[in-house]
């Protein structure tokens, strides 16, 4: 008994080991194709991230183009030209389009900053001659206002410095998603040489055939309650004795069937002797009646008799006088034994 405790056990064991094993594999399937997702949709965020980034890039672009075509109405068509061509995106292949964008705005900043220059030396000029500040004063009165050069600076430099700070939020999340992206391929590396030192390091063999594989002794001297020389004839007789109740049991079995049948047949019975004593008194029943209607009919004869008797005393005479012959009387005889029988087994 304690044998085949100790070897249900092992087998239980293992059992367990096997199907925590395959729970293992299982999630780590599911983790990794989760992993596999996610990378996907990390670098499709990153896709979006730049897509939205470089239609800002140009919406901003063109809206500044827009806002200096409004307030520069009088700019030579060669310099809008200029600008037209320095603000389109090239096609090239020479770097990405953010960096091209700030190169284009500090040429412009670098023009503007020329003309502005120009400016101030016309404007000391006219200034030390009286009559340039004349013709200068009747030229502005001629002319509409220009709209100082400060302002368009001051946007171009705020949109280079928020380009620019762009560009750096840009890095930081390429290096920060950089950076996840390798710490997830090193935790997948670890988790697959993980598993694959598990699965060098795993014992395959079951909990029994290690213990058969042993000596009895062994056994015995590190469990002292395992008694596995007199297992063999415990076991015998467990066996004997289970031998013996399952004769027990397919007699019992057998038994039972048999009082089973028995029980249906009687059933059977039962039913067919209620139909028996139904029909039998519906027959007492009917013959109650009849003879009913013949005690009534000899009533009836006595009555008609009397009467005639009354009426005819001779005719009287001559029928009490009459003979009736064997044949008639044996008749008469036989019936009443008849109908005698007949009630008497209608009663029983």
């Amino acid at each position: 008994r304690r044998e085949r405790e100790l070897e249900r056990k092992a087998r239980e064991q293992a059992d367990q080991l096997v199907a925590l094993e395959e729970q293992k594999a299982h999630l780590s399937r599911e983790l990794s194709t989760l992993r596999h997702t996610h990378n996907k949709l990390s670098h499709s965020h990153r896709e979006l991230l730049e897509k939205r980034k470089d239609s800002e890039r140009e919406s901003l672009l063109r809206n500044h183009v827009r806002f200096r075509n409004a307030d520069f109405p009088s700019q030579v068509s060669s310099e809008s030209k200029f600008n037209k061509k320095n603000i389109q995106r090239p096609h090239s292949n020479s770097g990405p389009p953010c960096f091209e964008d700030l190169a284009i705005k500090e040429e412009k900043v670098n023009d503007i900053n020329k003309n502005c220059a120009v400016d101030a030396f016309v404007s000391d000029i006219i200034s030390s001659t009286p009559e340039l500040i004349q013709f200068h004063d009747h030229v502005k009165e001629s002319t509409p206002i220009k709209t100082s050069t400060d302002a368009p600076l001051k946007e171009l430099e705020s949109s280079l410095e928020e380009e620019r700070k762009k560009v750096e939020e840009l890095k930081v999340e390429e290096k920060k998603e950089g950076e996840v992206e390798k710490k997830d391929q090193e935790e997948d590396k670890e988790v697959d040489e993980d598993d694959s030192m598990e699965w060098d390091l795993r014992n395959t063999d079951s909990v029994f055939s290690e213990l058969s594989e042993l000596s009895r002794d062994y056994v015995e001297s590190v469990d002292q309650g395992a008694n596995v020389r007199g297992g063999t004839d415990q076991f015998e007789e467990i066996l004997a004795q289970f031998e013996d109740l399952k004769v027990a049991h397919e007699s019992v079995e057998a038994a039972r069937k048999a009082l089973i049948s028995r029980v249906v047949e009687l059933t059977d019975d039962r039913a067919a002797l209620t139909l028996e004593v139904a029909t039998l008194q519906e027959t007492v029943e009917r013959v109650e009646g009849r003879l009913k209607e013949r005690d009534e009919e000899i009533r009836r004869v006595r009555k008609e008799l009397e009467s005639c008797q009354s009426e005819d005393p001779d005719a009287s005479l001559s029928t009490s006088m009459r003979h009736f012959s064997r044949s008639e009387m044996a008749r008469v005889v036989m019936e009443k034994n008849q109908y005698k029988q007949r009630l008497f087994e209608l009663q029983e």
